[in-house]
């Protein structure tokens, strides 16, 4: 059975201490993840940007016109080339689409409660 001491509040704690104090250590508490968030954003940008540089750089055998010759390797050239473009306008499109039914739906309360009035 536990003691009623072990409940009792110390004269160190947060709840007696001085409140700006405590305002002070919440406001470096949210800056410092606010901070760690951004780093982490970072971090992640870097390593997409970094696989892509390596995507751009890797040897691709039937783009080098010593081993397929010169047609075969330009023709090789222009159908990744037009595979990559025509992803990336798709990824494009996609990020449109997201972003506009985003806005759509935040601002379908907004007319609902104005037209509520």
């Amino acid at each position: 059975m536990p003691a009623l001491g072990q409940f009792r509040i110390p004269s160190w704690s947060t709840i007696s201490a001085n409140p700006t104090y405590h305002r002070v250590a919440l406001r470096r508490v949210a800056a410092a993840s606010r901070d760690t968030r951004l780093d982490g954003i970072r971090r992640v940008l870097d390593r997409i940007e970094e696989e892509e540089q390596q995507q751009r750089n890797r040897a691709r055998p039937l783009e080098d016109p010593y081993l397929v010759g010169e047609a075969a390797a330009a023709q090789a050239r222009r159908e990744r080339l037009a595979r990559e473009n025509g992803d990336e306008i798709l990824i494009r499109e996609d990020r449109r689409w997201d972003f506009f039914l985003n806005e759509l739906s935040s601002r379908r309360p907004r007319s609902t409660r104005l037209a509520m009035r």
